[in-house]
């Protein structure tokens, strides 16, 4: 698959559902394929692969499918995020993809309440909120740290909060 093509497919909210729904991801052969043998084949041989991914992520898109079906709706289970107005990409597309992933969305930074279950996700334009969050003892991350947690099925409460970074 051509690689512009590629990064598209990734771009889209159906995608992100689709891995936390277990759907696969695959190549036309795999199409052709199981219409020559008049059945559905296994998806697991034609997954669509791409050394950037590897390369960005650390991982590659059949070991994330393979946690997703897995463990469904756990990425972000039993976990609260509050998703700023500005960030990318657009806030109801993010709420979107973590409610898919079983994480419950609030509207408000003053919705959030201390814990360690709850999580902000900002940009600098959100600066306000962010340190209203951070004063609150919340967990701030930008979009990029939800985004990589998403491509790689693991949510990393390890990494610098983005009230930290300021």
């Amino acid at each position: 698959m051509h690689k512009h093509a590629f990064s598209y497919i990734f771009g889209t909210l159906k995608t992100y559902g689709c891995r936390f729904n277990s759907a696969w991801i695959v190549s036309s052969s795999w199409l052709k394929e199981s219409f020559r043998k008049g059945r559905f084949v296994d998806e697991s041989p034609y997954v669509l692969s791409d050394e950037d991914y590897v390369l960005k992520y650390g991982t590659d898109l059949k070991d994330a499918i393979l946690k997703a079906k897995a463990r469904p709706k756990a990425l972000f289970g039993g976990y609260t995020l509050c998703i700023a107005a500005h960030v990318q990409p657009p806030a109801a597309t993010l709420s979107a993809i973590v409610r898919s992933a079983g994480g419950n969305i609030v509207s408000g930074v003053e919705d959030l309440n201390e814990g360690s279950t709850t999580i902000f996700v900002a940009c600098e334009e959100d600066m306000e909120q962010v340190l209203s969050a951070a004063r609150k003892g919340i967990r701030t991350f930008g979009s990029d740290w939800l985004m990589n947690c998403i491509m790689r099925q693991e949510l990393d409460l390890e990494a610098q909060q983005f009230a930290e970074s300021l």
